[in-house]
C-alpha cells in the first residue's frame, strides 16, 4: 500500500493545467518548499550566531551597492 503511494509521488509528470497524476498544481509543491525554506532560515537566523552576522553582511552590501544609494 505504501509503495504504491511512494510510486505515484515518484512521477513527476505535469499536465498541461499544470496538476500531476494525483491532483497537485506544481504552484503547490513550490510553496510548500518555499515555506518550509523560510522556517529553516528563520529558525537558522534565530539560533545561529554566524550566520545572522552573515545575512546582516549581505543586507549591509546590497544597501550599498547601489540597490538603495541614499548617499551612503
Amino acid at each position: 500500500m505504501i509503495l504504491n503511494y511512494f510510486n505515484v509521488l515518484v512521477k513527476s509528470g505535469f499536465d498541461k493545467t499544470g496538476t500531476d497524476s494525483i491532483g497537485i498544481h506544481w504552484g503547490q509543491y513550490l510553496a510548500l518548499t518555499l515555506s518550509s525554506l523560510l522556517i529553516f532560515l528563520i529558525s537558522v537566523y534565530k539560533t545561529v550566531p554566524n550566520f545572522k552576522n552573515f545575512v546582516l553582511e549581505i543586507i549591509w552590501f546590497l544597501n550599498c551597492s547601489g540597490f538603495n544609494c541614499n548617499g551612503a
